[in-house]
C-alpha cells in the first residue's frame, strides 16, 4: 500500500533536486563558518564556488525546469 506522499514522490521524483540544492547551499555557506571559527586552516574558494554554483544553482535550475516546462507546455510531467 502506497501513501499519498509516496505517490507524489514517485510521480515527480525530480523534486529531490530542491532538497539537494538546499543541502549544497548549506555546505557552501558552512565552509565560510568553518574557516571563520578556525576549524579549517585554509579557505577553499574553489570548493565554495563549486557547492554554490554546481550544487545550489544547478540543482535548483534542474528542479525548476523539470517542474515548469511540462506545466507550461501542457504535457505529462517528467519521470
Amino acid at each position: 500500500m502506497i501513501s499519498a506522499s509516496s505517490t507524489r514522490i514517485l510521480r515527480e521524483p525530480f523534486r529531490i533536486f530542491f532538497v539537494i540544492g538546499f543541502l549544497a547551499g548549506l555546505a557552501g555557506v558552512l565552509i565560510w563558518h568553518l574557516y571563520h571559527t578556525k576549524m579549517i586552516s585554509q579557505f577553499s574558494g574553489v570548493m565554495h564556488a563549486r557547492f554554490q554554483i554546481q550544487g545550489f544553482l544547478g540543482s535548483f535550475a534542474v528542479g525548476f525546469l523539470l517542474t515548469a516546462i511540462p506545466r507550461l507546455l501542457g504535457v505529462r510531467p517528467c519521470t
